[in-house]
């Protein structure tokens, strides 16, 4: 029995089982931090119009990819564009200026929302569509449309209607970027950079709505703010209100999401976006004339972005947060890849989130 090891002496103490306990516990809450650091949400925000669904496309070609599927039901978007465009287009020029066209355009009086799918690419549009497009009445008002908040990728689409209209037409990369579809809700995109897990969300214009408390749960954990803004919309309206002006409602819009309670810590990129938009303006679009207090050249471009910049810098109401701003289309892949890899870049960095 001398021989015999005491069962006693085998049984680690109570001291000891929590120690192992607790070494374990904080291994675990160690990897739960490092995981939580290479996991980050972003939360997409702008004003109407100010090419935010644009950008989240971009993304998604960028760092995902958009099905063959997905590409189809795009077609359905790329005709209410078209439809909806033409309607826009034929109440800009109107009855008295399309004598020669009145039989075409009363094939376009029914809403969009009576139509059925069948309805969609119905062979009968296509020669009235073309004609319409071709009208002289219709294309001067697609030219002085464009500072009343149309769709400046029209041009695009029905430049193309022959291809649209095939039977095996399958959207391309730009398709899927210039059709503006109607977005219901919160979107969401993850994907991966390196060693890091990206979330990149769009609530829509829901998180501004009165009933917007529903929606505060998208403030949670978020590492940045995207705020997207239409800078080639300085000198235009909206169609839900062209008395309006596209940067001064997204000075508002900014404002309110700048100051935030949930995001007064935050970091924040402004995206001036539709830079291509902006610099064709600016060559016939004083600047001056719809915001008074802009005293610099309205011909010079540098000027002009850096009177913007510091608009809505100012609005910042933390000291110690800088609000970075970046110039950039998301229509350019390239473009926008570059300004993407720094907005990542600083994002990393911020939240010191360096893989272990």
């Amino acid at each position: 029995m001398g021989n015999q090891p005491s069962s006693r002496a085998k049984q680690p103490s109570r001291d000891t089982i929590l120690s192992l306990t607790s070494k374990a516990i904080d291994k675990r809450i160690k990897m739960d931090e490092a995981k939580n650091k290479r996991e980050l949400k972003l939360l997409l925000l702008g004003a109407q119009e100010s090419g935010k669904s644009t950008l989240l496309k971009q993304m998604r070609l960028l760092y995902g990819s958009i099905s063959f599927t997905e590409r189809q039901q795009y077609r359905d978007a790329i005709f209410e564009t078209i439809y909806r465009g033409i309607q826009q287009l034929l109440g800009a020029a109107g009855p008295l200026s399309l004598r020669d066209h009145q039989i075409h355009a009363a094939l376009f009086q029914d809403p969009f929302e009576d139509l059925v799918a069948s309805d969609y690419f119905n062979p009968v549009f296509l020669l009235p569509l073309k004609q319409l497009w071709s009208d002289k009445a219709v294309q001067k008002a697609y030219t002085s449309g464009l500072g009343l908040g149309y769709n400046d990728n029209l041009a695009h689409f029905f430049n193309q209607l022959d291809t649209i209209w095939s039977v095996d037409y399958v959207p391309t990369d730009k398709d899927v970027l210039r059709c503006k579809e109607q977005t219901h809700g919160m979107t969401a995109f993850t994907f991966r950079i390196g060693p890091y897990k990206y979330q990149l969300v769009d609530a829509g214009n829901s998180i501004m709505a009165a009933d917007g408390k529903k929606w505060l749960h998208v403030f949670d954990n978020i590492s940045a703010v995207l705020f997207t803004v239409n800078v080639g919309g300085y000198d235009q309206g909206t169609l839900d209100d062209p008395n309006s002006n596209q940067i001064r409602d997204a000075l508002i819009v900014f404002h309110n999401i700048c100051n935030s309670p949930w995001l007064k810590d935050t970091t924040i990129f402004i995206l001036l976006n539709k830079m291509d938009v902006f610099r064709q303006k600016l060559k016939t679009s004083r600047v001056s004339k719809y915001f008074g207090d802009y005293q610099g050249d309205n011909d010079n471009e540098e000027q002009v972005l850096t009177y913007f910049k510091r608009r809505f810098q100012s609005l910042n109401m933390n000291p110690k947060r800088h609000i970075f701003v970046d110039y950039t289309n998301a229509l350019d892949g390239q473009l926008f890849r570059q300004v993407s890899m720094t907005i990542f870049n600083v994002i990393t960095s911020n939240n010191q989130c360096f893989p272990d």
